[in-house]
């Protein structure tokens, strides 16, 4: 039997190397995609929860935020539910859909030390529309009803609140609007200045460019 001389072996192993290397960024990139597809699906999950709330409310819609447009992740705040957290009930306590398995910030990963899901303020990884205020207790200032928006009205992203905490994809997030429809929306420059622009602290004052880009968001 001929045996293979070490020169011979260690040509192999460049090839399988080279290979490797060639293989790598499109499996990198396919976990990605599978990523970015779960994560849509778990955003259909919580449209169809927010839906069936509204059903129960008259049409009325929990999706909002608290004390600034920013703070639009939150499922428990001060021990109350707010915002997200007003849905859980229609999901058969799966809580795992409200976090996007690209997120990497510990603030808004499922039951981590920064985010303990049994804590006064839970977070998700998902983002909702700029639209019902809650005060400090948990209570709704406002109203919003579904029927009042367009169906093209961006409702949901996975997108959390500024780049600091983006964490999700380099190229784009998705999205679910008001009439159902989920899409992956590219990052463009609009976007990337309105996402530095709201780096750093939260502040009432970004209200307005927060606002602003959930518009923008609305016509992609």
């Amino acid at each position: 039997m001929k045996k293979f001389t070490l020169i011979e072996l260690l040509v192999v192993i460049a090839i399988i190397g080279i290979l490797v290397s060639i293989l790598m960024p499109s499996l990198s990139k396919s976990r990605e995609l599978a990523r970015r597809a779960v994560c849509l699906s778990n955003m259909k999950q919580m449209y169809t929860a927010s839906a069936m709330y509204d059903d129960s409310n008259d049409g009325r819609t929990a999706i909002g935020y608290t004390n600034n447009f920013q703070m639009n992740y939150l499922y428990r705040q001060y021990s109350k539910y707010v915002n997200q957290g007003l849905i859980g009930v229609y999901t058969e306590h799966n809580f795992e859909y409200l976090y996007c398995p690209s997120q990497t910030h510990d603030q808004h990963l499922y039951d981590t030390l920064a985010n303990e899901w049994n804590s006064s303020t839970t977070r998700t990884s998902m983002s909702s529309a700029p639209l019902v205020d809650y005060d400090n207790s948990g209570v709704p200032t406002n109203s919003v009803f579904m029927s009042q928006l367009e169906a093209d009205y961006v409702l949901l992203s996975d997108i959390v609140s500024s780049s600091s905490r983006k964490s999700h994809w380099k190229e784009g997030f998705n999205v679910v609007k008001v009439g159902g429809q989920g899409k992956w929306i590219h990052t463009d420059s609009t976007l990337n200045t309105y996402l530095s622009d709201l780096a750093g602290a939260f502040s009432s004052s970004k209200n307005p460019l927060f606002n602003t880009m959930w518009n923008y968001l609305s016509t992609k």
